[in-house]
């Protein structure tokens, strides 16, 4: 299960980079926001394939629980990332591309345990938020 995640990551990273850096270096759109475009766009792009390919034997139906968690723990893994997206470029004065990467890898590995143990388990009403 963890190699289809990263595989869909790899995807998703790659969907993510490409609005991302598009929106940053073509359209000059500020880096936070830029990386929040680049992040929505990955968000739905993550949101079908997690569900149909990475954890389809986990999920038999697509309903609005499951959009609640997922979209909950997205924004918490999401907010996460920007923390340390913030904290490389203004705190430590690291470069933005490389500071978004650095959030990205964030993201990536944050969200791989929260979604594993509350949206994609058999037990996901572990989750009592939603």
């Amino acid at each position: 299960m963890f190699f289809k995640y990263i595989s869909v990551g790899l995807i998703n990273t790659l969907l993510t980079l490409i609005v991302t850096f598009f929106c940053y270096k073509v359209l000059n759109i500020d880096y936070k926001i830029a990386y929040a475009i680049g992040f929505f766009i990955g968000f739905l792009n993550s949101l079908i394939l997690n569900n149909i390919y990475t954890f389809k034997k986990n999920r038999k139906n697509f309903d609005l629980s499951y959009l609640l968690k997922y979209t909950t723990l997205f924004l918490v893994s999401f907010l996460a990332s920007e923390l340390v997206l913030l904290l490389c470029v203004e705190e430590y004065q690291l470069d933005e591309l490389v500071s978004i990467f650095l959030a990205m890898l964030t993201y990536t590995l944050f969200s791989y345990f929260l979604f594993k143990k509350y949206v994609f388990s058999y037990n996901s009403k572990k989750f009592k938020g939603i």
